[in-house]
């Protein structure tokens, strides 16, 4: 990630004061329907909440960070040379997009994503250890909490699939049928609590 994309003070005052919105920051899953089976979900909501990651703040965090949200210049080697879709952006700890790119990259011998690409499965991709320490070169970043940070990713797109599910159930998906989403709920949300291991 180019430095410019997360110092809030290089984007410009409009968009600070809109990143700083209250708004921006309401919890979103108490307005989504659950799954059929939410209980990994709450629990791994509940485990979040008695234990949040926690990072030094005050950078822009883009909120979907991952390869299709990103333009490559045609220059060789690739390089992003832009980011798009910063509808979800707001102010927060780096660290989460990282977590979030990291949940996004999955690797062979993962389960495929039913909601998103994976273009990371391809043969030449590295996998997820090396963008993390390239980041951590990068940035010096503590990494301390990064698990949980992915697990925290984990959290929020099982959300996200919720609601699409409810969507699907509901008609109103505009001709986009996914089938019953209810595993790959499940299948998200166990994975962020296996990441967190078992409570003591």
């Amino acid at each position: 990630m180019h430095e410019n994309l997360i110092r809030p003070d290089l984007v410009g005052p409009a968009l600070a004061r809109a990143l700083g919105d209250s708004r921006w920051q309401r919890p979103q899953a108490a307005l989504i329907p659950k799954s059929r089976n939410a209980l990994p979900v709450d629990e791994l909501a509940h485990r979040l909440r008695a234990d949040p990651p926690t990072g030094p703040g005050g950078a822009i965090v883009h909120g979907d960070f991952r390869l299709d949200n990103c333009l490559f210049a045609r220059q060789m080697p690739p390089s992003v040379a832009a980011v798009l879709d910063w509808e979800l952006a707001t102010l927060g700890d780096p660290l989460a997009d990282l977590g979030l790119l990291l949940f996004y990259w999955r690797q062979n011998g993962e389960a495929k994503p039913v909601l998103t690409p994976a273009p990371s499965m391809l043969p030449g991709f590295p996998p997820r250890s090396y963008l993390a320490d390239r980041y951590a070169t990068w940035t010096g970043a503590d990494f301390s909490d990064l698990t949980a940070y992915v697990a925290l990713a984990h959290f929020k797109f099982a959300v996200i699939a919720q609601g699409i599910a409810a969507r699907v159930r509901a008609g109103s998906m505009a001709g986009q049928e996914f089938g019953d989403l209810d595993a790959e709920v499940e299948r998200i949300a166990d994975e962020g609590l296996a990441m967190l291991g078992k409570e003591s």
